[in-house]
């Protein structure tokens, strides 16, 4: 279960978020909104909340070379191997 609480609130109530977000999370609301969620640095946050890994190859076929040209490359020859 998580505690929520109003942003309006918050910096009052620091302390005791940092003591209570060890064992739940915490959520802060502006209005009935949820704005944003904080959990304990030794917790699981949930799977959305984790990086997602990026996956090689999503872009492929994104690109068309229209015509081959290494004319262009010689501007570059002095940062190539």
């Amino acid at each position: 279960m998580s505690v929520i609480v109003p942003l309006e609130t918050a910096p009052d109530a620091v302390k005791d978020l940092v003591a209570r977000v060890a064992t739940e999370p915490i959520v802060f609301t502006r209005g009935d909104q949820p704005v944003a969620t904080l959990w304990a640095s030794t917790s699981e946050a949930p799977d959305s909340a984790q990086p997602k890994r990026r996956q090689l190859g999503l872009l492929k076929g994104w690109l068309t070379v229209i015509e081959e040209d290494d004319e262009h490359l010689k501007d570059f020859k002095e940062y190539m191997p």
